[in-house]
């Protein structure tokens, strides 16, 4: 699918854009925490459906993190550093934007999040730049 690589271009874009924001947010004392969560889980799983759509696989609409990595492994796909950790941003997609996540769950510090961000963000960037070398 030729789509599929100019569609994991954009997606990866989108996933950066939402890491600044983040990262922004993140250093903003007057942030509300939860907004650090949304954007920081939006960044990590558009950069999970970015090596999907590099891939050319069709990936579930979806804010589930751990689910999209569940198909990365299925598809045989390398996942991102530290996989298993990420799911725990999943509620700030949706529920937590309505509820009280760090009430629910405890401190999620943003350093970490911004370092996953980090790391997701670099794991979908070195599999989209490998792709263009072949």
């Amino acid at each position: 699918m030729s789509g599929s690589r100019e569609h994991s271009r954009t997606l990866l874009e989108r996933s950066k854009g939402d890491g600044h924001v983040a990262a922004t947010l993140a250093a903003d004392a007057g942030a509300p925490p939860w907004s650090v969560g949304f954007h920081a889980q939006q960044a990590i799983e558009k950069a999970i459906k970015a090596v999907l759509a590099h891939h050319a696989t069709d990936y579930p609409f979806t804010h589930d993190i751990l689910l999209l990595i569940e198909v990365l492994r299925t598809k045989g796909i390398e996942t991102p550093p530290d996989a298993e950790e990420l799911a725990i941003l999943t509620p700030f997609a949706a529920a937590w934007r309505y509820d009280d996540p760090l009430q629910e769950s405890g401190s999620i510090d943003a350093g970490w999040m911004l370092n996953r961000v980090g790391q997701t963000i670099a794991w979908a960037d070195a599999i989209l730049t490998k792709g263009q070398d072949s």
